[in-house]
């Protein structure tokens, strides 16, 4: 199983804490094919007294892309509410020539 960062996010709050979101693409090595689909994770770390812990992690809950591959440009994080954060996933495809977008959006 290979695993790649692709994606690293600052998450302000009001109260100061410092956040950050890590998402995570995790394929097995054999996934080569246009529709193996790749796993996405995603961990929270929180700054308590100078050390950084992980307070949220879902681990390999979404097959998105192809070739095993999630592309970095795909993923988006923005506010979506007082403090709320989603991840914006667009996920492109071409079928028949006809080229189409997926948005996953996880909240």
């Amino acid at each position: 199983m290979s695993h790649l960062l692709i994606g690293l996010s600052h998450l302000p709050y009001k109260n100061s804490e410092n956040k950050y979101l890590l998402i995570y693409r995790s394929r097995p090595k054999s996934y080569d094919c246009h529709a193996c689909l790749a796993k996405l994770s995603l961990f929270l770390f929180s700054k308590q007294k100078d050390i950084w812990i992980v307070s949220s992690e879902i681990g390999q809950f979404s097959d998105i892309g192809e070739f095993g591959e999630i592309a970095q440009e795909w993923i988006k994080v923005q506010p979506i509410g007082n403090e709320i954060y989603g991840v914006f996933i667009t996920e492109p495809h071409m079928d028949m020539g006809f080229e189409s977008n997926t948005l996953h959006i996880l909240a």
